[in-house]
C-alpha cells in the first residue's frame, strides 16, 4: 500500500482539499503527504484539517506555498492529532497571527 503521496504543483484548491479530507479520514496507511505549491487557501486548509483529526497514521505533511495565510485550522488539528511529527508551512506568509495560532496548537 502507498505510504507516501506527492501531489505537489497540481492545482489542488479547496474542492480538491475537500476530497482529500474524506480520504484522510478513512486512510490507515499513508504516512507522508506533500501538497507543496497548490492553492488550498484558508478554506482548503479547513477541509484538510478536519480530515486529519481522526487520521492516526500520517506523520509528515508538507504545505509549503499553499496560500494558507492563516494557521487557525492547522493549529486546531495539532491539538487533536498526535501522529503528525513533521509539518512544513514554509512560504505561506502566515504572519504574527499565524504564528500565534501555531503556538497554541503546539502546546
Amino acid at each position: 500500500s502507498v505510504t507516501l503521496l506527492d501531489l505537489s504543483c497540481n492545482g489542488i484548491g479547496k474542492d480538491g482539499s475537500l476530497f482529500l479530507s474524506t480520504c484522510l479520514e478513512q486512510n490507515n496507511c499513508l504516512e507522508s503527504l506533500d501538497l507543496t505549491s497548490n492553492k488550498l487557501g484558508v478554506k482548503g486548509s479547513e477541509y484538510l484539517a478536519k480530515g486529519l483529526i481522526p487520521n492516526k497514521k500520517l506523520r509528515s505533511l508538507n504545505l509549503t506555498a499553499t496560500l494558507l495565510k492563516d494557521t487557525f485550522w492547522i493549529s486546531f488539528t495539532l491539538k487533536r492529532n498526535s501522529s503528525l511529527c513533521h509539518l512544513d508551512l514554509s512560504d505561506n506568509n502566515i504572519g504574527d497571527l499565524g504564528a500565534r495560532h501555531l503556538r497554541s496548537g503546539l502546546k
